[in-house]
Order: C-alpha cells, then sequence, then structure tokens
C-alpha cells in the first residue's frame, strides 16, 4: 500500500521534486567534459589547477547564475590555456568576469566560451543528480511514511475488530443475563405460587384438622356428660334400691310393719325431688 501511494504524490507532483524529465543531450555533455575534468585533476603537475576548478562546481553550481558559471568558467579555461602554455590574463579574487574578460586576447576568449558551455552542461549534469538523490530520497520518505500509515490503519483496522469482537461478546453476555434473569423470575414466580398453594392447602388442612378435633372435642364432652348422667342415675338408682330394700327389712316384723309404707313413702319422695333437682340443673 505504501508504494503506490509514493507513485501517486511522484504522479501528481513531479515539478516539486524535481522530478521535470531533464535534455539527454545536456546530460551527456556535461558528463563526458566532467570525467574529461576528473582526468585532468589526477595529472602529477597541472592537477592542482583543475582540483581547483572542479571545486568550484560544488558552490558555483548550486546557484547557476550566469556569474557564478562565468567564474567556473575563466577556472577552467585558465587552466587550459596554462597546460598549452598559452598567456591567461590574471583574475583576482572577487574581481567582476567584465575585469576578468576585457583583456583577453581572441583566442582566450574563445577558450573562455567555449568552457562556458562546459561548465553549463557539467552544472546541469550535477544538479539534475542531485535532483535526482533529492528525488529518491524523497520517494524513500513518501514510502516509509505511507507504509508507517498503513501500518497504523492496519493497527487501527485491528483494534476495530477487536473492540467488535469484545462488544459482540458482551452483547452476548448481556444477552445470556438477560435469558438467566427471565428464567430466574419465572423459576421464582413459580416458587412464589407453589408456596402459597401449599400455604392454601396447610391453612386447609389446619382447618380441617380444627374442625375435626372440634367435633372430638364436642364428642368427648358428649360422652362425658352421658357417663356422668348415667353414673349418676345409676348410683341413684342402687341408692334408692339399698334404701327401699333398708325400709323393707326394717319394717319385716310385726311392730314396725306400720312404718314401711312411710318409709316406703319417703323413698318415693326422694326419688321425685332428685328428679325434679336434676331437670332444674
Amino acid at each position: 500500500m505504501g508504494l503506490p501511494l509514493a507513485l501517486l504524490v511522484l504522479c501528481l507532483f513531479p515539478a516539486s521534486l524535481g522530478l521535470v524529465p531533464p535534455d539527454p543531450r545536456l546530460l551527456v555533455q556535461g558528463r563526458a567534459r566532467l570525467q574529461e575534468a576528473q582526468a585532468l585533476a589526477q595529472h602529477p603537475t597541472l592537477g592542482a589547477c583543475w582540483a581547483r576548478a572542479l571545486g568550484r562546481l560544488d558552490t558555483g553550481c548550486q546557484q547557476l547564475s550566469e556569474e557564478q558559471q562565468s567564474h567556473i568558467a575563466l577556472a577552467f579555461a585558465h587552466c587550459h590555456l596554462h597546460r598549452s602554455g598559452r598567456p591567461f590574463p590574471r583574475c583576482e579574487a572577487g574581481s567582476s568576469v567584465r575585469a576578468c574578460t576585457q583583456h583577453m586576447d581572441p583566442v582566450a576568449f574563445g577558450v573562455y566560451t567555449e568552457f562556458f558551455t562546459h561548465a553549463h552542461s557539467i552544472c546541469y549534469l550535477l544538479r539534475s543528480e542531485a535532483w535526482q538523490q533529492r528525488a529518491e530520497t524523497a520517494v524513500h520518505r513518501l514510502v516509509s511514511s505511507s507504509e508507517g500509515v498503513a501500518e497504523r490503519l492496519e493497527e487501527t483496522n485491528l483494534l476495530a475488530e477487536q473492540a467488535a469482537r469484545a462488544q459482540e461478546a458482551a452483547l452476548r453476555s448481556q444477552e445470556e443475563i438477560l435469558r438467566h434473569g427471565l428464567l430466574l423470575r419465572q423459576t421464582l414466580q413459580d416458587s412464589s405460587r407453589g408456596v402459597r398453594e401449599a400455604f392454601q392447602d396447610m391453612q386447609e388442612s389446619a382447618s380441617r384438622q380444627r374442625l375435626a378435633f372440634a367435633e372430638i372435642v364436642n364428642r368427648l364432652s358428649f360422652l362425658h356428660h352421658f357417663l356422668v348422667g348415667e353414673s349418676q342415675a345409676l348410683g341413684s338408682f342402687l341408692y334408692h334400691l339399698l334404701t327401699s330394700s333398708a325400709a323393707l327389712l326394717l319394717t319385716s316384723s310385726q311392730r314396725t310393719a306400720g312404718a314401711r309404707l312411710v318409709l316406703l313413702a319417703l323413698v318415693g319422695l326422694n326419688v321425685y325431688l332428685e328428679r325434679v333437682v336434676s331437670g332444674v340443673v
């Protein structure tokens, strides 16, 4: 992804990066003249002059003004004429081009003019190479930057995917919690309904047991009253039977026979009064 982005930038802004197609003819001429000057700079006796002239290229070609190009041409012309044994007007440092060329003879001026053209082609070559180097550096920076952006985009995409997975897991957890909550509520409702039904059954059972217990108590009370009443009646019967027997026994002789009716009447009166009292109570 980084390389296509860099190529897109280069296609959109070629002039800002120095990528305007250079003139091949000037490049060939500049390379040939530069190689000749570099070869002459290796000469054991005359090489120092050419080396100094080449040194002016570093600063002069950066500006590539007519003044700087003229000074470079003067330096090369001086070395060439010095190698050929021909005179060359003295040119002090800081002097203008006009001051250095106004006293030249036609031969020296022709050599200067030729090297002016050579200086232009050499500077054109050096500037093209510098531009190429800057363009390659810019492309490298663009590629590195775009690769970094691509990596960050991939990291962002990865983080987004992780966040989406985490959100999906959270939603599943919430759905699970909601489902468990519904089940728990249903269970609680069933338990509450079961407790109410059990409590109602317990109340009904307690009511039935209370009614049964009351019935048993009533029956026991009735039995108790019955037994008590019957026992009293039986005791009264036995008492009056014994009393009547005693009255008959005591009046069995001739002397007490006259009191028999009285005693039996008293026993009968006692039985009557006891019945009356029992009925009132």
